[in-house]
């Protein structure tokens, strides 16, 4: 649904003070411009986390805390979110995703995040015969130690873009699955993570059993979504960019080199992207 006439009216307004407006992601400013229905002054600099180097140690110590604090062994593989427990967040997919790996598979599902959905989600667990290998933590202020407990991270978000806590499983050296995808994304299916189809619980748990199944695999995609954040997608490279944009900005506008007229090679992300055409009608997903 589009927003209301006084949203639209501050947005307009917005619009003619402002000098741009920085979207986290191509995809982000593609929506937003058509939801504000004008704004074309766009800069897209993608998101990042901090990139710390991977202390084996410490995680191995956080894991066998998280575990025991559950009650979960240790040698089972785990399944992991870091997400809010609302509509439009997909964890009712996760959880009949999560129900339909094989039972054979000694594997549980930790989610970190609370909302009104918890109950709901709880009493689904239950219906599915699920519920005591599903955890329910709640809000965590610091979410690292559930990061490391990990085995794999996943999004069953239907439509989003350059989340931050998928970014930090990433640079937790965590293997992750996600439900919506492109080119700025940060996992590149195959290589630094997977994607499934978004509203699918039946493809989403198969390539959740191929990970659960394979340890190998995911030590390879974490590796690889590890070194990939580490990259091109790290704090210090936001900070260097928005200067950038700042430094343009109170000048004669973005130059030249911030506008791109193709997407981005999903390979390398593009830093910084000026977008000044409409969206394409095929884009959706929530800003």
């Amino acid at each position: 649904a589009l927003p209301g006439r006084s949203f639209r009216a501050t947005s307009w307004l917005t619009d003619r003070l402002t000098g741009g407006l920085v979207a986290v992601s191509r995809r982000n400013a593609h929506l937003r411009i058509a939801r504000l229905r004008g704004h074309r002054r766009f800069s897209a600099v993608l998101n990042g986390v901090p990139t710390l180097p991977l202390d084996a140690a410490l995680k191995q110590k956080n894991r066998e805390a998280v575990l025991g604090e559950l009650g979960v062994c240790a040698t089972q593989t785990v399944v992991g979110s870091v997400v809010r427990l609302v509509e439009g967040k997909g964890v009712p997919d996760l959880v009949q995703a999560f129900s339909a790996i094989d039972a054979t598979l000694p594997t549980h599902l930790l989610l970190v995040g609370d909302g009104p959905l918890r109950s709901a989600l709880a009493a689904e667990a239950a219906q599915l015969g699920v519920v005591d290998r599903v955890h329910f933590v709640g809000q965590r202020d610091e979410v690292a130690p559930y990061l490391d407990a990990m085995d794999v991270f996943v999004l069953a978000v239907p439509a989003g873009s350059m989340s931050i806590a998928l970014l930090e499983a990433m640079a937790r050296g965590v293997a992750s699955v996600i439900t919506f995808g492109g080119p700025e994304e940060a996992v590149i299916d195959g290589i630094t993570g997977r994607t499934a189809p978004p509203n699918n619980p039946a493809a989403l748990a198969e390539v959740l059993a191929e990970l659960v199944r394979d340890a190998e695999l995911r030590e390879r995609l974490a590796a690889a979504g590890f070194a990939h954040v580490r990259e091109h997608l790290s704090a210090a490279r936001v900070a260097e960019v928005l200067l950038q944009v700042y430094v343009a900005a109170k000048g004669a506008g973005l130059p030249p080199e911030f506008t791109v007229d193709a997407l981005p090679s999903p390979a390398a992300p593009a830093e910084t992207l000026s977008l000044t055409t409409p969206p394409s009608p095929n884009v959706n997903g929530p800003p």
